[in-house]
């Protein structure tokens, strides 16, 4: 299976389970079976949050997927994203223009 099928399949699969747990068709393993499954697609993700600070109207999510740091952050006016390229050396990081 390649990443991509298996960030693909996590995401449905989880999708699925959450969509059985809100109609009340998990069993308590399914259930934890499912909340393991997240855990490991956040690690897989690299998915954190920070909190807010300023003028920031939201926390700052953070994700990383094959070598790319994908950041958002909510303002009053504007939402912003930051992209880095983390597998590029110090030097030849790609910067917002």
């Amino acid at each position: 299976m390649t990443i991509e099928a298996s960030f693909i399949a996590r995401i449905a699969g989880l999708r699925e389970a959450a969509a059985s747990a809100r109609s009340g068709a998990l069993s308590p393993s399914q259930t934890t079976d499912a909340l393991i499954a997240a855990g490991a697609l956040t690690d897989l993700l690299d998915l954190r949050a920070f909190a807010m600070s300023g003028d920031d109207t939201l926390e700052q999510v953070v994700m990383s997927v094959h070598g790319i740091d994908v950041s958002l952050r909510g303002r009053p006016d504007d939402v912003f994203v930051h992209i880095e390229d983390q597998r590029d050396d110090e030097d030849r990081r790609t910067q917002p223009r």
